[in-house]
């Protein structure tokens, strides 16, 4: 009986976590509302996202390429999101690229 109560209270814990990290998708809707990304965007270049996990479960690597246009195939940068805060790092210059929009959006999607 313990070790039923033990193995429920577990699934329900891990169940709470796993409500508290952005989804692939969602952090992805957040690396689109980075400038850099949302000007290209808005210019026609559709934007191509390519996103994989690394060491960390609760870390999402963003690499963001042009998609169409002169520019087809070429980088716009790499990102990584942390899914617990929805924060936006530019991988190369380990820049923060947090924007009102996105953060606004992360909170939103973090409920």
């Amino acid at each position: 009986m313990f070790f039923r109560a033990s193995l429920l209270a577990l699934l329900v814990e891990t169940a709470g976590a796993q409500m508290n990290l952005l989804t692939p998708r969602e952090a992805v809707q957040i690396v689109g509302m980075i400038p850099a990304v949302a000007e290209a965007q808005r210019l026609g270049f559709c934007p191509r996202f390519s996103a994989a996990y690394g060491d960390a479960l609760d870390k999402l690597g963003v690499q963001v390429r042009y998609g169409c246009g002169s520019y087809a195939g070429q980088l716009i940068n790499n990102y990584e999101i942390d899914l617990k805060t929805g924060a936006a790092v530019e991988l190369e210059s380990r820049r923060s690229s947090r924007n009102p929009e996105g953060d606004q959006l992360a909170r939103v999607l973090q409920i």
